[in-house]
């Protein structure tokens, strides 16, 4: 999940959400077409083909990095359900992300696991979804317009994107120094 979030800027319904029918490993093409949530209500996770808006709904080409793990996470599945056999949890075989027995990685746990690595591993505090940040800032801080990067994570609006994710890192800021500096000589 980890991996997913971090090169494609998804959010954490629809890491979960990915099914092996929304990944084309041949045309390297992944479709975000799905959520597993947690409805509070009921306690129940569900997964929805409903989407947070029509922009969600979304397809993007896969980064080889992202596809190398793609192939070698259907492997390890496979060699899983043989390994386990009957221990092995066929419910959940359409999904991506499960654990080694089968089982859906559920919303909350993906959660905690997650603060604790980073706990663990005394990085500061981070939270599942700035890995969306992350990629979002990556994306700018590489050149490209709000408008793409708005298309990428699937923003319905462009303010959303423009607002929340468009850090603009220092190394920017002093480009942008350096420019006016040049341009403007006493």
């Amino acid at each position: 999940p980890v991996l997913i979030a971090s090169t494609l800027g998804l959010r954490r319904s629809e890491v979960l959400g990915l099914q092996w029918d929304s990944i084309d490993l041949e045309q390297k093409r992944i479709t975000i077409q799905r959520k597993t949530v947690y409805v509070q209500n009921t306690k129940e996770v569900v997964t929805k083909t409903t989407m947070k808006n029509k922009s969600s709904r979304r397809s993007l080409p896969i980064p080889e990095i992202l596809l190398e793990h793609f192939r070698w996470l259907a492997d390890f599945q496979e060699k899983n359900r043989s390994k386990y056999q009957e221990r092995y949890c066929r419910q959940y075989d359409s999904f991506v992300c499960v654990d080694e027995l089968g089982y859906l990685i559920k919303p909350n746990y993906l959660t905690c696991t997650f603060k604790k690595i980073t706990r663990q591993h005394q990085f500061k505090a981070l939270r599942f979804h700035d890995l969306r940040h992350s990629c979002a800032s990556i994306l700018i801080s590489m050149g490209y317009s709000i408008k793409e990067i708005q298309e990428w994570l699937g923003h319905s609006d462009y303010n959303t994107t423009a607002n929340i994710y468009a850090h603009i890192d220092y190394k920017a800021k002093v480009s942008m120094a350096q420019d006016i500096n040049n341009v403007i000589k006493i």
